[in-house]
């Protein structure tokens, strides 16, 4: 989660630098071989790009500490925020909408089967909202780089929220038909149900992607 991403430019007179920081300028030496053109003590004074079996560049090496490897469209931050802030709003407003119903007039009595499903897929949506708002507040209020050396313990406590969730979203899964069934509930509340629980579905790719399942920290 913590780990940063480079953007790599080249300006109109040919020089390579970083998204960010136009004014430390690389020029190139030799073939996928660039060397510092602009005074900066703090920047790596040669990158060096590497090829894959493919001919394809893949990786940078810097003269530094770091190396990095060229991500996929769908691995950049940008498209994983879009991804992540569309589900979560999703839940957010899933939530909101159950919410104000608590404090309208109350619905005939449903079937039995049909409040546990649907109050599964609350909770799994809950505390995927929890956990995330939690990681979240923490890495806003410390140093993101201390994930390097393994979670705290209360986010390790906390990391059992994702897996119950998905647990819940299996069930709500298996009653999606009761449901789309019940009669004492509107069609936009089976929307709302349905548009949720695939979002349920697709932040799971999401979780495994940044190693949020199965406790490999």
């Amino acid at each position: 989660l913590t780990n940063w991403t480079l953007d790599v430019r080249f300006d109109e007179d040919g020089y390579m630098f970083i998204a960010g920081d136009p004014k430390t300028k690389y020029a190139e030496t030799a073939p996928l071989a660039y060397t510092l053109a602009s005074p900066n003590k703090d920047a790596a004074s040669n990158i060096i790009f590497k090829e894959n079996d493919n001919g394809k560049v893949k990786y940078m090496l810097t003269s530094g500490f770091n190396s990095y490897f060229k991500l996929k469209w769908w691995e950049t931050t940008k498209v994983h925020l879009i991804y992540s802030m569309a589900l979560f709003t999703i839940f957010i407003l899933f939530l909101l909408y159950n919410l104000i119903n608590l404090f309208r007039k109350k619905s005939p009595d449903a079937n039995s089967v049909y409040r546990r499903v649907y109050n599964c897929s609350v909770t799994a949506t809950l505390f995927h909202l929890i956990t995330f708002l939690t990681i979240g507040f923490y890495l806003y209020v410390s140093d993101g780089l201390v994930f390097d050396f393994g979670l705290p313990w209360f986010l390790r406590v906390l990391m059992v929220l994702p897996i119950v969730a998905i647990i819940l979203t299996l069930f709500s899964i298996y009653g999606h038909k009761s449901v789309l069934n019940e009669w004492s509930i509107s069609k936009f509340k089976k929307i709302i149900f349905t548009v949720n629980l695939i979002a349920l579905v697709l932040i799971v790719p999401f979780l495994y992607y940044w190693n949020l399942l199965g406790f490999n920290y």
